[in-house]
């Protein structure tokens, strides 16, 4: 934890300087009368998903910035809908920033995550970005207090949601699953529709973005366990995957981010320079975004460590 808020922290500043509100929005027409809007940040090309039928809405994840998050809610306003829930899949910054923008215009929306884990990461997160001063040009997500009294509410606004099963009035089923042990996220949760056949899979799947590896050895070998138990469970029902960075995909990309492990970890064992595992990462991965942000926190990591 001491390292990834090290390495987070730092990131997160750096990437707060360049990162445009520039965003990627792409609608689908599923079916059972569902839609899916798509959205996309711009420093990680981490995702965030809207779910809809025709009056009311899911969100899955808010963005990185208030001024992504901007983008969302136009969509929702400009479609008449009633956003009933915001599902954060785990406490990541990346994740959850947008999320005091849409409860400002959306006082009754449901904010929840599947366990207790993911509530107190966000809300540590939460805490060490205000110390930190990353939260000044995002007001609404800055901690609610006796000085500061139109602040975010993280305890009395972010709900456990009970159970597994969540249902969109006027139509739509999603299976909610977080019993997974520490991996890329200590506490994570993914989404399954039956109706649309698609996983939600948060951070357990990246497509062509470099994978964030500043994690111990243990939480690596829980990953590609969580990433075999889908090939498992999924492989046979020709699913769509929404990963929680990159753009979806289908069900190979389960032994494609098992492969880039696997690869990630041999590289660190045969070489223990850092420029040298980064240049052979890089063109193992050429179409791969984002190999300067998650790359060298990950290389220095596992050198360091070993």
């Amino acid at each position: 934890m001491k390292n990834r808020l090290k390495f987070i922290g730092i990131l997160f500043s750096i990437s707060l300087f360049f990162i445009s509100c520039d965003m990627k929005e792409n609608t689908s027409k599923m079916s059972k009368n569902l839609n899916i809007e798509k959205y996309t940040g711009s420093s990680e090309s981490e995702k965030s998903y809207l779910i809809y039928n025709n009056k009311n809405a899911l969100l899955i994840d808010a963005l990185r910035k208030s001024s992504e998050a901007k983008d969302i809610l136009k969509t929702i306003k400009d479609k008449d809908l009633n956003l009933e829930y915001i599902l954060v899949t785990h406490g990541h910054p990346d994740h959850f920033v947008g999320l005091g923008i849409l409860k400002k215009e959306f006082p009754k929306v449901k904010i929840i995550v599947s366990n207790q884990g993911i509530k107190d990461e966000i809300i540590f997160w939460a805490k060490f970005m205000e110390k930190n001063g990353q939260f000044e040009n995002e007001s609404p997500m800055k901690l609610k207090s006796e000085k500061n009294k139109d602040g975010f509410d993280y305890h009395k606004e972010i709900k456990i949601f009970e159970g597994n099963i969540l249902k969109l009035k006027n139509g739509g089923e999603f299976l909610i699953s977080s019993n997974y042990s520490p991996s890329e996220a200590d506490f994570i949760s993914t989404v399954y529709s039956p109706d649309l056949n698609i996983l939600f899979s948060s951070d357990l799947c990246y497509n062509k973005v470099h994978m964030w590896q500043a994690i111990d050895l243990n939480k690596i070998k829980n990953w590609k366990n969580h990433l075999i138990s889908f090939k498992e469970k999924y492989n046979s029902k020709g699913i769509q995957v929404f990963p929680g960075h990159g753009e979806e995909t289908d069900d190979t990309i389960f032994d494609i981010n098992i492969k880039y492990m696997e690869d990630f970890q041999s590289l660190i064992s045969q070489y223990k320079n850092k420029d040298k595992i980064l240049e052979e990462m890089k063109s193992k991965y050429p179409e791969w975004k984002h190999g300067d942000f998650f790359l060298p926190p990950s290389i220095d990591f596992h050198l360091k460590n070993e």
